[in-house]
């Protein structure tokens, strides 16, 4: 049976829309790939520990065992609820809403995920810089393999462990990695390192990746923004920026460096108003209204299994 321009949306067209949203949503959000689910009860706002960070003691010249510490790490997940509005012109027929507008109300809230993930990456203190400067103000170096390698040593001996399975498929990589997270301008540079495979030519890509290099995958997302003409003088470095450099965040995450509450039917509610509800924001009844509601929130379990590095890049001919 067709459903009306002015019926009521049932139980299962709701689940459909739902399902195509989370689909939909996980293909904008990469940098939860590496996180490690965090389950939470329908209702909870109270803190919960996502995690324990282990810290590693030297050995000891009298006691020759390695101890470890185990700290409690918690959050207070946040409820995000955003809404979208569309005319009843769009006539959906057997669906709630119309079937165009659900692939980008999902990649909304994938965004809005992505953004808040981003947020808790940005508290990371494991900070490395290109070309072994000691602050940002004083960067004038791309990446190279250097660097890279100083945050390989780092993680390593940290006992950072490599990502063996992307969250968002629950499928095994073909090798162990560490992910590396940046944004689409630091590509060019990344590929023009010795030994660069472009993705694909290691298995099925994930969205936004761009190659592999060493023991890092690199993924790009266009949240991951520079900090403008906050490095060195660009002054015939034929570095991007305005004066001074711009300087862009690589975050590298070792396996559940990162918590973060998981989109799914247990958290992701969604709810549909027929046009013919009129009311103070629509008086006439001519657009429907869609709104969801579902918690998120992000926080670092382990600062020495991730690392965040700052690098200017190339400026192209023609770039803006």
């Amino acid at each position: 049976m067709n459903f009306h321009l002015y019926g009521t949306p049932s139980a299962p067209q709701i689940e459909r829309v739902r399902d195509r949203m989370i689909e939909a949503a996980k293909t904008v959000e990469i940098i939860s790939a590496a996180s490690r689910a965090i389950e939470i009860e329908r209702g909870s706002r109270g803190s919960i520990p996502i995690g324990i960070q282990r810290v590693y003691e030297p050995f000891n010249r009298d006691v020759l065992l390695q101890q470890s510490k185990y700290q409690d790490v918690w959050i207070t997940p946040g409820y995000h609820s955003p809404r979208w509005f569309f005319s009843s012109a769009d006539d959906p027929h057997e669906e709630p809403i119309p079937a165009h507008t659900v692939g980008q109300c999902g990649k909304d809230i994938g965004r809005v995920r992505e953004m808040a993930n981003y947020g808790a990456l940005q508290g990371c203190t494991n900070v490395f810089y290109a070309g072994g400067a000691s602050s940002r103000s004083i960067v004038a170096s791309t990446i190279d393999w250097r660097i890279l390698r100083r945050v390989h040593r780092s993680l390593a001996g940290n006992r950072a462990e490599l990502v063996t399975v992307v969250s968002t498929d629950g499928e095994p990589m073909v090798r162990g990695c560490y992910l590396a997270y940046c944004h689409g301008d630091v590509a060019d540079d990344i590929q023009q390192l010795e030994n660069f495979e472009p993705a694909g030519a290691y298995g099925p890509p994930m969205p936004g990746e761009i190659g592999w290099f060493d023991q890092f995958r690199f993924i790009t997302s266009p949240m991951l923004e520079p900090v403008l003409a906050a490095g060195a003088s660009i002054a015939g470095t034929g570095l991007k920026g305005d004066r001074n450099a711009d300087i862009y965040p690589i975050f590298v995450l070792a396996d559940k460096a990162l918590g973060a509450v998981p989109l799914n039917e247990k958290t992701l509610e969604i709810n549909v108003l027929p046009a013919h509800m009129r009311d103070k924001t629509d008086p006439h009844g001519e657009f429907w209204c869609m709104a969801a509601r579902f918690p998120h929130a992000a926080a670092i379990e382990n600062d020495g299994w991730m690392a965040k590095i700052e690098v200017a890049v190339t400026d192209l001919p023609g770039q803006c």
